[in-house]
């Protein structure tokens, strides 16, 4: 009698916090039970308690569960939890680096090579700025702000904008939001300007912030800045000593 008074109190439709939209990962090993999985659910906040999971088990069957990695929410009910992890696992992840000073044509060519996007893909989703940016951009295109990371992406594919709302995103979350209220009197497209020509001009970036002291003063007393950079950038390759012939 007792268990039917426990089992009438959870409700398998009833998510743990409504208001809790937050995508979690979830890691199912090989060989689990749905019990066994009680502990890591109440530690992520997905389900309430461990006897509450137990019990709900009595009311769905969990026969259905399959090893992988899931993404869940706290808004989730019960239901909605288990029919998920018994539905297709995310497929795994791979790395891509995105190298300091690469151009997005080189980007480009790097995501077609591993054959993840059409040749130009990734350049024609720039340059229409189909990707709203998180930030105002004063410049007509993301050159600069596309930030170089490793990033996981999908291994069966993914689409260009899909990178370049993280890049966007990386470069606000890691130099927007810690430096942005202090430029040192220099716009932020000036900054990213700057940067872009250091990253290839030079190498060492103990010696950048000497480097970027000359080029400033070079650019306020209207000099010449004497930069490979500003003249190799149009190359298709960067390193054609031919195209300067």
């Amino acid at each position: 009698m007792l268990l039917w008074t426990l089992l009438a109190c959870v409700d398998p439709n009833t998510p743990a916090d409504p208001n809790d939209h937050e995508t979690l990962s979830f890691v199912v090993p090989k060989g689990a039970t749905a019990g066994g999985l009680g502990p890591q659910l109440v530690e992520l906040g997905v389900v309430g308690s461990e006897w509450e999971w137990k019990l709900l088990l009595r009311q769905i069957d969990a026969s259905c569960l399959k090893a992988g990695r899931f993404e869940i929410r706290r808004d989730m009910s019960p239901n909605q939890v288990i029919e998920t992890l018994c539905g297709p696992p995310i497929p795994d992840d791979v790395a891509f680096t995105i190298l300091e000073g690469w151009r997005i044509r080189d980007i480009d060519a790097a995501l077609t090579a591993k054959g993840w996007t059409k040749a130009g893909a990734y350049t024609a989703a720039v340059a229409k700025k189909s990707v709203p940016a998180p930030f105002s951009i004063e410049s007509d295109s993301y050159e600069g702000y596309l930030y170089p990371e490793t990033y996981r992406v999908p291994a069966n594919g993914f689409t260009p904008e899909m990178l370049i709302e993280r890049q966007l995103q990386t470069f606000k979350n890691r130099f927007l939001e810690p430096h942005g209220a202090d430029l040192g009197g220099r716009t932020l497209h000036e900054i990213v300007v700057m940067a872009s020509m250091l990253e290839r001009e030079e190498p060492k970036p103990e010696n950048r912030p000497l480097v970027a002291g000359i080029l400033w003063k070079r650019i306020d007393a209207k000099n010449p800045l004497g930069v490979d950079a500003t003249s190799r950038y149009t190359l298709d390759e960067w390193n054609d000593r031919k195209a300067f012939l």
